[in-house]
């Protein structure tokens, strides 16, 4: 008898798990719940150049994200080829609520380190990272492109002066 409530209170708390979980993410402040827009598995197909005067090459590959830190923090791992080698990173997107603002940090193959400050524009995300010791930034513009779709443009340089070095269309793979 006692194995049996057991087994009814294991069913009974396992059911009510999932409702749990959603409360928990509605829970989160809004700007958390923002980040939803990475998360998913997606492929990748666009262009990308080493230099601003050089001409763009093609370039395909895969992207995961997903909530970590109990839905505080979305965890991206990238890896595409083509162009230049292609990359191979894992990047780490949150919200600072003390300082109001998105983070991503992010460690790409062979061991080069960056952080962005981010920002939404109407429907797009701005991400621009730390000036470089010779002052020039990266630009990460991600852009909503239809049903289970975005495209990210990267842009670098320094003050005003910004040049396309990388166009990809993302789609999810669910």
């Amino acid at each position: 008898m006692s194995l049996l409530r057991t087994a009814s209170t294991l069913t009974a708390f396992s059911c009510m798990l999932p409702g749990m979980a959603a409360s928990q993410a509605t829970s989160r402040p809004t700007e958390v719940q923002r980040l939803q827009f990475y998360v998913g598995r997606w492929s990748e197909a666009g262009q990308m150049r080493d230099d601003p005067s050089k001409q763009f090459k093609p370039v395909a590959g895969g992207e995961t994200c997903k909530w970590a830190a109990d839905g505080y923090a979305v965890m991206c791992e990238e890896k595409t080829a083509g162009a230049g080698g292609g990359w191979d990173g894992v990047y780490i997107m949150s919200y600072d609520a003390t300082g109001k603002q998105y983070h991503v940090y992010g460690t790409e193959k062979p061991g080069s380190n960056m952080h962005a400050v981010g920002r939404l524009d109407g429907d797009r995300w701005v991400w621009v990272t730390d000036p470089a010791p010779d002052g020039s930034r990266v630009r990460y513009t991600f852009t909503p492109a239809g049903a289970g779709a975005r495209t990210m443009r990267v842009d670098a340089g320094a003050g005003e002066r910004w040049s396309g070095i990388v166009n990809i269309k993302y789609t999810s793979r669910k």
